[in-house]
């Protein structure tokens, strides 16, 4: 789950965002799948509800066939160094892919 801040804002616009933040915070805590949420490309007349501004992938956990915790290799990583193993949740979707919550990315990746 990540919400993306404006780009460049002013003080009273991180003052605005974090009370949106702290409207819709229960919201977003209750979904269970991953999402995006970018102030930045949201327009003024999104801002009343954070349902125009959530981006969710259909091919997220919550359409999952089988879910769980997983250890992923790090890109470029030594499958022989412990450090280079990083847990992640990882799901199977109906269609037969692996996916996972890619933090660099803030959305499910195609693992395979």
């Amino acid at each position: 789950k990540t919400v993306k801040f404006l780009d460049d804002p002013t003080c009273e616009e991180v003052a605005d965002q974090l009370k949106l933040l702290v409207a819709w915070l229960p919201d977003f805590v209750r979904r269970d799948e991953s999402f995006n949420v970018d102030l930045d490309e949201a327009g003024v007349e999104h801002m009343d509800t954070p349902e125009g501004l959530i981006c969710t992938n259909e091919n997220g956990p919550a359409s999952a066939v089988l879910e769980g915790r997983l250890w992923k290799l790090s890109a470029g990583g030594d499958p022989m160094r412990a450090d280079d193993w990083i847990r992640r949740r990882m799901w199977l979707s109906s269609g037969g892919q692996l996916w996972y919550e890619s933090l660099r990315g803030a959305r499910p990746a195609q693992f395979l």
